[in-house]
Order: C-alpha cells, then sequence, then structure tokens
C-alpha cells in the first residue's frame, strides 16, 4: 500500500508518502480534480520506496506539462521562487509588490540607523494603520530553511532598530511590526522563537492560512521564473532590469524585444504569461 511507502524530502528527512499532499498541492496549482487523480494514479505506479520528492516533483510537473502547460507553471511556483537567485533582491521586490498589492507603500533595499549600527532593511512597508520592518530571506535551494539563527539575528537588528527610531520614517502613533519572509520552510525552533517575540514569520506552507503560496495566488504575482518559455539568461537580465512578475511582461509591450527576445518567441512567452495568470486556484 501507497502509505506504507517511505519518500525522502528536501532536507534528507524521510516521511510516509501521502496522497492527499499530493492532491492539495495540485488543486491549489489549478488542476481540475480529473486532472489531479489521473496525475496521482501514474506518480503511484511509480513510487518506490526512498524515493526523492524532487523526483516525484519533477514528475508530476512532467504530466502535468503534457496536460496543461499553465498549470505546470503555477505547479512549478516553489522551484520557480528559489530561481529567483543568486542575489535576494528580486525576491525583496516580489515581497514588496505584493505588500503593494494590498495596499502599503512600500521602499526596498535601505540602510538605516539603529542605536548602535546600521542596517539593511530590505522591505519597508506603512500605510495609516501599520508600519512592518521586513527582513525577506532567500534560499536558493529548495530544502534548506530559515532556523533559529536567522530568527535571533532577524529580532536583534529591530530591537536595534526600534531604539534608533527608524530615522524618522515610522508615524509617531504607529507600533512597528516585524516580518520574516521566507521562500523555503521554517524550522520548529525558529517558529516558536518568532511566536514568543511577536514576530509575523511568513514562508512556504507557514502558517496554514496566510502563508507565501496563499499571499503571491491570491494577489495573483506570479514570478516570472514560472514561465518555462524564458530561458535562465533572460531571467537575469529582467531581474537585473527590476522585472520579477509575470505580469508586467503583459503591462511592458516592448520589453521583451528590447532585451533581444525573437519575435517568433515574444508571441509564445506573451500567450504562457496570460494562461498563466488566467489559472484559478482549485
Amino acid at each position: 500500500m501507497n502509505e506504507n511507502i517511505t519518500i525522502k524530502k528536501a532536507d534528507g528527512t524521510l516521511e510516509f508518502f501521502d496522497s492527499s499532499k499530493l492532491i492539495t498541492s495540485l488543486q491549489k496549482s489549478g488542476a481540475t480534480k480529473e486532472l489531479s487523480n489521473e496525475v496521482m494514479k501514474q506518480i503511484e505506479k511509480e513510487l518506490q520506496d526512498g524515493m526523492k520528492t524532487s523526483y516525484i516533483y519533477y514528475r508530476a510537473f512532467k504530466i502535468l506539462r503534457e496536460k496543461s502547460e499553465p498549470v505546470a507553471s503555477r505547479y512549478s511556483l516553489k522551484r520557480a521562487l528559489s530561481e529567483m537567485g543568486p542575489s535576494g533582491f528580486p525576491f525583496e521586490l516580489l515581497i514588496s509588490e505584493i505588500l503593494k498589492e494590498k495596499g502599503y507603500k512600500t521602499e526596498t533595499d535601505l540602510i538605516m540607523n539603529g542605536r548602535c549600527v546600521e542596517h539593511e532593511i530590505d522591505v519597508l512597508a506603512k500605510n495609516e494603520k501599520e508600519f512592518i520592518v521586513c527582513e525577506a530571506k532567500f534560499h536558493n535551494t529548495v530544502g534548506v530553511k530559515s532556523d533559529l539563527k536567522v530568527a535571533l539575528y532577524v529580532d536583534a537588528r529591530c530591537k536595534d532598530l526600534a531604539k534608533g527610531n527608524f530615522d524618522g520614517k515610522k508615524p509617531e502613533n504607529l507600533i512597528p511590526k516585524y516580518w520574516l519572509v521566507t521562500n523555503t520552510k521554517f524550522t520548529k525552533n525558529a517558529i516558536i522563537y518568532g511566536r514568543c517575540n511577536g514576530m509575523t514569520m511568513i514562508g512556504w506552507g507557514y502558517p496554514n492560512e496566510g502563508n507565501l503560496q496563499d499571499l503571491i495566488e491570491e494577489s495573483n504575482l506570479l514570478p516570472i521564473t514560472v514561465l518555462t518559455n524564458l530561458t535562465n539568461q533572460e531571467k537575469r537580465v529582467l531581474f537585473e532590469q527590476g522585472i520579477v512578475l509575470c505580469k508586467s511582461i503583459l503591462e511592458n509591450g516592448g520589453l521583451l524585444k528590447k532585451i533581444g527576445v525573437k519575435d517568433a518567441r515574444i508571441e509564445r512567452i506573451i500567450n504562457e504569461a496570460k494562461s498563466v495568470l488566467k489559472v484559478k486556484r482549485g
């Protein structure tokens, strides 16, 4: 029985294969119930004890791409986020865009004085009710988690910043809030520490509601790394120009031609971006 088959996760740990997790992941990506079950049946035929989750993902992605390229692209979101490197700045821009979509005014890549030392601020966001200092912790490997050291570091920085009065950027009537956002997962101790110290922590699958995948899907702000018709080099060039979203490609008609993409491919890329953004989450 499949429930007795163990699989190896990206961090090297073993767990029993749970078909419901795969079905949920597929449907969150926009796959219909019928398509999800079709993919699941094929995966079950190939399952072996000790199989890596990366291989299960690869097979599911390949089957999906044969049936529905837009759904396959959305299914690849977790890995697409890890491809937003090698620097963490494109990921910071993505978080900034998500907060803008929620009605915040944002600034990125700031230097701000604490009481003791200067600090780099990834994203600063504010509206009439909230003032948010956000650390965007990017990992270019899916299995790497943000651990207790990261949470301790962010907490210490925030305390020093508070004593430095945020260089006058914080309205006096607002209490600062501190966010730690990562594109992967948190360790158990990082979560415990964050909760204990009132830190908002957002990662892949954490918290159960309002996690990173939820924020991206709800705002429909998909990174360009989900697009299979863009080459890695083209993605890097776009990142260098501050372009991180699929919708930005659609809003800037001459952008792809400007970076040297041939006309025949431009149409394919545009069509893929349109299709991906039209997929409705299950």
